[in-house]
């Protein structure tokens, strides 16, 4: 914004662009210069009000070009605080958002797949106790059954007896 400008509202008036541009232009900005007490602006070429734009036509609008131009003129000398939407290129941002989906799909994937395996190996875990329980019970049973005082009592039930040995003990060192 050019120094000393001050927005106005929008003029409702639909021949609103006939008056800021015509062929009654340059009177018109002579007079409003007379009635504001200020010279009216000479040109290098001796041309008086000619417009801003640039042009040699006073009756023509400005183009985009023109405008962009006059707007750079304006904000020179003026520091811009940029918020970090306007620093980064639209490219970019879609990338980075690209990537902060990708390794957050990668992350939550990777906890649910971790939650998956814990309880896999909570399962065999408790499968593996009970497994163990089992083969206790069952060596304790084959030990009843095979202990030595279960084998006496079948021996005397068979009519065997206890043999004393003939010779005497022999000792190995």
């Amino acid at each position: 914004m050019a120094p000393g400008y001050s927005p106005s509202p929008p003029d409702p008036d639909p021949s609103r662009f006939l008056k800021k541009a015509g062929p009654a232009l340059p009177s018109r900005r002579r007079a409003s210069s007379r009635a504001a007490g200020r010279a009216p602006v000479e040109s290098p070429r001796g041309e008086t009000d000619r417009p801003r734009t640039g042009s040699s036509k006073p009756d023509r609008l400005p183009g985009w070009r023109e405008l962009s131009e006059s707007n750079d003129r304006e904000t020179q000398g003026r520091r811009h605080h940029w918020t970090l939407v306007e620093a980064i290129p639209t490219f970019r941002l879609a990338a980075a958002i690209l990537a902060f989906g990708v390794v957050t799909t990668l992350y939550v994937g990777h906890v649910l797949a971790t939650q998956d395996l814990m309880a896999r190996a909570e399962a065999l875990r408790r499968e593996n106790l009970s497994l163990h329980l089992r083969s206790n019970r069952v060596k304790g049973a084959f030990d009843q059954a095979s202990g030595p005082t279960v084998i006496y009592e079948r021996a005397r039930a068979l009519g065997l007896t206890q043999k004393i040995p003939n010779g005497p003990i022999i000792e190995l060192d």
